[in-house]
């Protein structure tokens, strides 16, 4: 697994260009001369910090980042080479030689001469600017991955060197990267260095960086992996002629062994073109630091021998350490010395700066250094089994021991931590070796030690009794041990012992049996244990505890709730009993007691009752419980019949207590109620009603009365006069309900009458009615009415036509009587009269008359006849003679009116006519 490193100045140092980058790689490989190493393909980005706008603009590297396994490694620490050599020029010369800044020449091939060749190429491979570089043209020689090509007998390939005082350490944490421009070109690249088990500066590891064939010219410059056999990714920056900056990556331990320090490295032109770029490592240098220390243990510790570092690099602490402890201090070469507080366990922490010497002294990394100081293994205990005599005795371990989950952890010491075993037994001893010192060590934390008290140790030959003192009486009580027994565990402790050798076995005794005092149950009262002691010379002491059990729990009180109800007289009585629901007593229960156990109505409902449990030692225990009390005794309804009238309204409402005829309870009645209360007209009569009596518990009974309901209120008679009109016939009939103006009863009416119903034309005017109304129930009211008998039917006229004649006045005269052909009325014809009466010659001729014929009670009607008038009278003719005289004609014209002399008529004369008119002389 790679790890990812972060440089603490965060930028790189324009020193920086050639940069050794060292990481963490998957193991520990070892360089292997004239083989060729592989480069890294996969999981490479390329950081940057500027933005390349142009192809002459800086293309400065800010770190590398490459993830291999799952874990992101980031490059970012750049070492500077302290020099740098032109050692082989190739066969091109020197003038071919360049380098580049940002597109223009620093050192032009016309001024390139060792003196200011050197610096100025030092200053480019120092620099992070990947435009920043090397370049030639045909200082190479074409034999890349040729590893027997070198060396050239003629015109050898340019060799170039950059050098490291002091040497570089070379670990799993570094990567070599190598630039081409346009990753066209070869190089065969060596590190020399001293081996990491010393010996004179010597070849370390070679490669070739192979270009495969490949040119990354034109386009944009984009980032992209090695194409084919290159190891040259394209970084996705463009050098100053528009190739891309091809950069090639080897893990640095691949090239020189984890371990040596590396001195210098050389890279050799291995195609004609020999190439243009530069190489740089990135290297990890401070790396974290844990170590362990025992307890109250002054550390005195080395960063460097950890770190990666060259000889003369520099510490100085940024933080910590913490906790500050007595003391700390840091020198600068990497020593360090901490003393903890007295007692202290647990991580000691500070943060540690290291600055490479120069001229990398501006290359300064950050770690983190912990202390761990942990507890001393517990103190070793032992036995001692001297049953072997003076020259076979054994001391064993009895704490602390190994276990299947640690099995080497501790190891033991007799002789004060100078030899050690992993075995508890210590055998084959005796007095002679006398004083024995025993030593247990924590291999698991640094080797921790920790001493016996009971050091020195010294073995003897066994002739005594061992000494035992028991512990003191106790006394104890039944709760003791929680179990809710009337026995007890007790902890009775353990008796004193000792031995001149050691203690084989400790056992305690009730009644000449051996128990195990930290589970013995023990009774109620004194119990004696006896305790013997026996060494491992089989000698043996006793003595004798009393341990007192006393039962101090209280019963367990158990209630149940429960109902009861009350007898008829209202009363109810309970037994304690009743109300255990399994009370209990570790001991036993010596009585049960209630406070309450008498209940009367007054108690119906719930009733708190509280039992009191005693148990055989005099202790209590009480519980609480809820006794229903319950009135099931319904009471005794007594009904009475009544008798009730409606109102004018006919309405009728009673009450139970109307019903109610004594009623009782021997609770009491809560409240009396019946099914119906109100009766109206449809009620009159008997009617059954239902009074259930409640008591104040709710227990009802019925029982059931007659209601007869009357009603002897009378309707309410009310009139109205009407007028009503005889038929033709002279007749009229009439109804009670013409006369009836709203009679209302509130049962509602059952007939209404009248006692004249029928009129004639005797009775036209006034005439008074009696309206008798009668209700449902047989009540009744009169009220008169007045009623108007009209005849408004008019008589029936009929007419007939006549023909008169004119007297000799010429005049003549009618009577109605004339006209009148029948006219009649049912109530009699009171009058006849006719509009027009005479008549003169005017009315000679056809002549309407009109009829009125009205009857006795100013009732008329018309008809009109036609009067035919007759002038029968001739007039009376008067003529004269007269004589006329013919014309010269001989004729002569004569009127009737020449004839005329006052004829007349009462009528008028019509006309005058004469039967000659004309004469000729014929009629002279």
């Amino acid at each position: 697994m790679r790890h990812k490193y972060h440089n603490k100045l965060g930028a790189f140092n324009i020193k920086n260009l050639m940069i050794a980058i060292f990481i963490a790689i998957p193991s520990f490989l070892i360089a292997q001369i004239g083989v060729q190493e592989p480069s890294i393909k996969t999981g490479v980005q390329f950081f940057w910090s500027d933005t390349q706008t142009n192809n002459s603009d800086p293309a400065t590297l800010e770190k590398i980042e490459v993830t291999s396994g799952g874990v992101t490694t980031e490059y970012n620490t750049f070492v500077v080479p302290s020099s740098y050599s032109l050692t082989q020029v190739g066969p091109g010369g020197h003038g071919a030689n360049r380098i580049i800044l940002n597109g223009g020449p620093v050192v032009p091939t016309t001024s390139a001469n060792p003196a200011t060749w050197n610096p100025i190429a030092l200053a480019a491979f120092q620099d992070t600017n990947l435009n920043h570089y090397f370049s030639s043209n045909t200082n190479g020689r074409d034999f890349c991955e040729d590893f027997t090509a070198l060396p050239f007998p003629n015109n050898p390939p340019q060799d170039q060197a950059i050098s490291y005082v002091p040497a570089i350490p070379s670990n799993t944490d570094g990567i070599l990267a190598v630039t081409e421009r346009g990753g066209n070109n070869c190089y065969y690249i060596e590190v020399f260095g001293i081996p990491a088990g010393g010996g004179p500066e010597q070849l370390l590891g070679d490669t070739f960086v192979k270009d495969g064939g490949q040119n990354y010219s034109g386009g944009t410059c984009t980032f992209g992996t090695p194409l084919g056999d290159s190891d040259y990714w394209r970084s996705g920056r463009c050098n100053n002629n528009g190739q891309t900056v091809g950069v090639a990556l080897f893990y640095l331990n691949e090239l020189a062994p984890t371990g040596s320090s590396i001195t210098r490295i050389e890279f050799v032109g291995s195609t004609n073109d020999h190439g243009d770029g530069k190489f740089f490592i990135l290297q990890k240098y401070a790396v974290d630091q844990q170590v362990i220390e025992c307890l109250d243990e002054t550390y005195n510790g080395d960063l460097s021998i950890l770190n990666n570092a060259p000889a003369g690099s520099t510490y100085n602490l940024v933080s910590g350490p913490t906790p500050a402890g007595l003391s700390f201090n840091l020198n600068t070469d990497g020593t360090y010395t901490y003393v903890p507080t007295p007692g202290f366990t647990g991580d000691v922490n500070f943060d540690y700066e290291l600055c490479l010497p120069a001229p990398n002294q501006t290359n300064c990394e950050t770690a983190s250094a912990t202390l761990m100081y942990v507890a001393l293994p517990p103190e070793p205990t032992f036995t001692q089994d001297c049953s072997g005599g003076n020259t076979n005795q054994t001391i064993t371990v009895t704490s602390p021991l190994n276990t299947g989950a640690n099995p080497g952890q501790y190891e033991y010491s007799l002789d004060g931590g100078t030899t050690y075993q992993s075995s508890v037994n210590f055998t084959g001893l005796s007095p002679a070796g006398n004083p024995y010192n025993l030593v247990v060590r924590d291999t698991y934390t640094n080797n921790c030690e920790r001493t016996s008290s009971s050091n020195p140790i010294n073995l003897v030959d066994d002739t005594t009794l061992p000494t035992i003192t028991c512990p003191v009486d106790i006394t104890a009580n039944t709760d003791d041990d929680g179990t809710g027994n009337c026995t007890t565990t007790a902890n009775i402790g353990t008796p004193t012992v000792s031995d001149n050798c050691s203690v084989i076995s400790v056992v305690a005794q009730v009644g000449g049996v051996d128990i195990d005092p930290t589970t013995y149950l023990f009774p109620l009262g004194d119990t004696t244990v006896t305790w013997i002691v026996t060494d491992s010379a089989t000698n043996t002491a006793q003595c004798n505890q009393t341990v007192t059990v006393i039962d101090n729990e209280d019963p367990v009180a158990a209630c149940q709730n429960i109902t009861v109800q009350l007898d008829a007289t209202g009363n109810a009585t309970i037994t304690a009993a009743q109300i255990d629901n399994g009370s209990t007593d570790n001991c036993g229960i010596a009585s049960l007691d209630l406070d309450v156990d008498t209940f009367d109505c007054s108690n119906v409902g719930t009733n708190p009752v509280v039992l009191t449990v005693t148990d055989n030692s005099g202790n209590t225990a009480t519980c609480n419980a809820t006794v229903t009390v319950q009135d099931n005794i319904n009471p005794i309804a007594i009904c009475q019949d009544i008798t009730v009238q409606l109102d004018a309204t006919g309405n009728a409402t009673i009450t139970a207590a109307q019903i109610d005829n004594g009623s009782n309870d021997t609770c009491g009645i809560q409240s009396l109620a019946i099914d119906v209360d109100t009766f109206d007209c449809s009620n009159v009569g008997a009617n059954t009603v239902t009074l259930t009596v409640t008591d104040g518990n709710g227990n009802a009974s019925d029982c059931t009365a007659t209601v007869t309901v009357q009603d002897i209120t009378p309707p309410v008679a009310i009139c109205q006069d009407i007028t009503i009109q005889l038929d033709a016939a002279g007749n009229a009939s009439i109804a009670a309900a013409d006369i009836d103006n709203g009679s209302n009863d509130a049962c509602g009416i059952q007939s209404l009458a009248i006692d004249v119903d029928t009129f004639d034309c005797s009775n036209v005017g006034a005439n008074t009615v009696t309206l008798t109304v009668t209700d449902g129930n047989g009540n009744a009211s009169d009220c008169t009415a007045t009623v108007t008998v009209q005849d408004i039917t008019p008589p029936v006229a009929i007419c007939q036509d006549i023909t008169i004649q004119l007297d000799a006045a010429g005049n003549a005269t009618i009577a109605a009587a004339q006209i009148d052909n029948g006219s009649n009325d049912a109530c009699g014809i009171q009058s006849l009269a006719i509009d027009v009466d005479t008549f003169d010659c005017s009315n000679v001729g056809a002549n309407t008359v009109t009829l009125t014929v009205t009857d006795g009670n100013g009732n008329a009607s018309d008809c009109t006849a036609t009067v035919t008038v007759q002038d029968i009278t001739p007039p009376v003719a008067i003529c004269q003679d007269i004589t006329i005289q013919l014309d010269a004609t001989g004729n002569l014209a004569i009127a009737a009116a020449d004839i005329d002399n006052g004829s007349n008529d009462a009528c008028g004369i019509q006309s005058l006519a004469i039967d000659t008119t004309a004469f000729d002389c014929s009629n002279v």
